[in-house]
């Protein structure tokens, strides 16, 4: 009698133990199922990821070989805390007659903030207006790399203001109330004197 009581003990603590287990297996498979990933932080490093990006865009390397018309000269500083990779070429056309060119790309020692484009010219007019619409040309690929559209018609008419003759005058958007050019974009006309027509191109690259 004892045997038998003793072995119906036996058989319900076994069944009770695999009760047990069954259900815990179930409850750790159903817990398994029904995970949803926490995705709460998935684009929580995208504003790094942009600003990386756009910091990138604006590397010395990449921008002191924007224009292929120039050879890109080493970025370093140039004074106080400002660092440039100026790059300047002069083109002889005779009699004394030539255009000077520059494309300084300046900034801190870890990006490029602003870009000056250059041109000089003691040619006639004719010849000086031909290099005004090259410096267009040049100004539509800065622009296109910084701000990936095309360079607005404002500018571009206030580069070919001069019609290749000396003229002095400034235009800054920087004060535009309506105007949709970024701020601390400039174009600058000098007449130097002696013939000689300076025209500059400055702006500031996207962020």
């Amino acid at each position: 009698m004892n045997r038998s009581l003793s072995g119906l003990k036996f058989a319900l603590v076994a069944a009770s133990l695999v009760s047990t287990w069954s259900c815990a297996s179930q409850n750790t498979g159903e817990k398994a199922a029904n995970v949803i990933p926490d995705n709460r932080n998935s684009n929580a490093a995208s504003p790094a990821i942009n600003r990386v990006a756009q910091e990138k865009k604006r590397d010395a390397k990449l921008v002191c070989a924007w224009l292929s018309d120039f050879t890109p000269t080493e970025y370093k500083l140039y004074t106080g805390s400002i660092y440039n990779c100026k790059s300047e070429k002069r083109e002889e056309l005779g009699g004394g007659k030539r255009l000077d060119w520059t494309y300084e790309p300046q900034g801190t020692a870890t990006i490029v903030e602003s870009i000056n484009l250059t041109m000089s010219s003691n040619n006639t007019p004719g010849v000086t207006q031909k290099a005004e619409a090259r410096l267009v040309k040049m100004a539509e690929t800065l622009w296109q790399n910084s701000y990936a559209k095309s360079l607005p018609n404002e500018i571009k008419n206030e580069l070919l203001a001069g019609k290749g003759k000396p003229m002095t005058s400034n235009k800054d958007w920087s004060f535009e109330k309506n105007s949709t050019i970024p701020v601390n974009t400039s174009v600058m006309h000098t007449d130097a004197g002696h013939g000689i027509s300076v025209v500059r191109f400055r702006f500031y690259l996207s962020q």
